[in-house]
């Protein structure tokens, strides 16, 4: 079973982990709250590409 990469990037760093399923990586990506955007990648493949928008009260995820 492949397993979900997800690269997590803020405005000073960058971080690699590993999701066994993709809810598992979106948690994992939104507990990142310093996170500005994300990518999950499975088997060599982007998945999808995510971006922090809103303001810092109510943010949101927005996949592009």
């Amino acid at each position: 079973m492949l397993r979900y990469s997800l690269q997590i990037k803020s405005a000073d760093s960058e971080i690699e982990l590993e999701a066994p399923d993709i809810g598992a990586a979106l948690a994992i990506i939104d507990i990142n709250a310093c996170a500005e955007g994300a990518e999950i990648w499975q088997g060599g493949e982007r998945v999808a590409r995510l971006v922090r928008c809103g303001a810092s009260s109510l943010p949101f995820w927005m996949v592009v």
